[in-house]
């Protein structure tokens, strides 16, 4: 892979936590292993944008509820 710098995983520590702490999803204790990988954008001042699911974990309404979460966090801190 490319290498990061210590800065950026700092920054998506900081987003992961963000969306965790943001998410309401009622099926939380039924999550098992679902996983949804999402894609989006984040400006130059920090506003997320285009959030997308890559990959669905099989159940709409978990996908919806991450990309509501990643949404919520706008705007972050500039990159």
């Amino acid at each position: 892979g490319v290498p990061r710098s210590a800065e950026s995983m700092l920054y998506e520590l900081m987003l992961l936590n963000r969306a965790k702490e943001n998410w309401a999803w009622p099926g939380a204790e039924g999550a098992g292993d679902l996983v949804v990988v999402l894609r989006f954008t984040i400006t130059d001042k920090g506003d997320i944008e285009n959030v997308q699911v890559k990959e669905s974990s099989g159940d709409e309404a978990y996908d919806t509820s991450a990309v509501r979460a990643v949404q919520g966090i706008s705007p972050l801190p500039p990159p």
